[in-house]
């Protein structure tokens, strides 16, 4: 067995790549994030909100440009999928100038708009409990 060293002696890769080592984030750090995130999600634009006190907190709505993307991961249809596609497409080919990327229509914005409509829906949402009770609410 050899005991010649990694990189011929000359320290770890780390040192060479001209990024500091910064300060872990604790758990408990990454929970608060998570939690503020949620709360801040949960609170509808606009609502005006009372602390147990009875002062008003303020909300800051957060524009939807600015706003940060997380993934989801969910199952559609093979057959859903290639619509959402051809939809989205379509969309793209009906402009005759040229567009922004940003401004562009894929189809995670398409399902972005089918959740608002399903927000504006006038669903009472504590009635519901499972598939065909939504169907039927939103008479489909």
């Amino acid at each position: 067995m050899t005991t010649k060293k990694k990189l011929g002696g000359l320290g770890k890769l780390s040192q060479f790549s001209g990024i500091k080592a910064t300060e872990p984030i604790t758990d408990v750090e990454i929970e608060s994030k998570k939690e503020s995130e949620v709360v801040q999600e949960a609170i509808p634009q606009g609502s005006a909100l009372q602390r147990v006190d009875d002062t008003p907190l303020t909300h800051v709505a957060i524009s939807p440009s600015t706003e940060k993307l997380v993934s989801i991961n969910i199952k559609i249809t093979k057959a859903q999928r290639d619509w959402l596609g051809l939809v989205a497409s379509q969309v793209r080919d009906n402009n005759t100038e040229p567009v922004l990327p940003n401004e562009r229509v894929y189809p995670q914005h398409l399902i972005g708009m089918a959740i608002k409509l399903l927000k504006a829906a006038e669903v009472d949402w504590s009635q519901v409990r499972n598939v065909e009770e939504l169907r039927k609410a939103l008479n489909l």
